[in-house]
């Protein structure tokens, strides 16, 4: 692998990572290699706050998602040829001795259990050919009319639509519409519950088995 393409939104922290002074650097790399495995990605993001000048953490904020996406996303390639690939991609405004301490940095953070584990526990949950979104429920009454029209509606019926919005492994979004009645409803209530009840008892099974349950952050989904 020669060089790779760093979405934008990776590109600011990549820049600023390769830039920041040695001793906050360092700082910044500790804090975010030294927790545990599986850790809530709003748990490093605060790790690396707590570090950081407030004057920098702007500049620093999607650093950890694009962590976990380099780690997770290319995670069948040799990691030094992705922090090889990164450093030397044509998509960072960098010097050559950056380019080498980014190297070097993003070698250490990738390599790490804290980011390692919380990455392939994303890759994971989201290794569907759809991910659920948002959803909401639209009510609508249609009056049922006679067969003259102009005549007073004999009644009505309420349609119940599920949009159901999903994202795919690409990150593009799909919405699909599906129509409902109360029983339908209800049904699908009873559904949820049921899955509820089994998350719950599954998280019991892992807490007395010393494992970690993980769950996705869903804010920037």
């Amino acid at each position: 692998m020669a060089t790779l393409g760093i979405p934008k939104t990776a590109r600011k922290p990549l820049v600023a990572l390769a830039q920041l002074d040695d001793v906050i650097a360092d700082a910044l790399i500790d804090a975010l290699i030294s927790g545990p495995a599986l850790q809530p990605v709003r748990d490093l993001e605060r790790r690396a706050e707590d570090v950081l000048p407030e004057a920098e953490r702007d500049d620093f904020r999607p650093l950890v998602d694009a962590l976990l996406s380099l780690r997770g996303g290319l995670r069948d390639i040799p990691l030094e040829q992705i922090v090889a690939g990164v450093a030397s991609s044509a998509d960072l405004d960098l010097e050559a001795d950056a380019r080498q301490l980014l190297q070097l940095r993003l070698h250490t953070l990738l390599s790490s259990e804290a980011l390692s584990s919380t990455a392939n526990a994303i890759e994971l949950l989201t290794q569907n050919e759809r991910n659920y979104r948002t959803a909401r429920v639209l009510t609508d009454v249609r009056h049922v009319f006679a067969e003259d029209a102009v005549e007073k509606p004999a009644g009505a019926v309420i349609i119940e639509v599920l949009a159901l919005q999903t994202w795919n492994r690409d990150g593009h979004a799909e919405t699909l519409h599906v129509a409902m009645d109360e029983t339908d409803l209800r049904e699908l209530g009873d559904a949820m519950q049921r899955a509820l009840d089994k998350t719950s008892n599954l998280r019991g099974l892992l807490r007395e088995q010393g494992m970690t349950y993980f769950e996705l952050d869903k804010r920037g989904v």
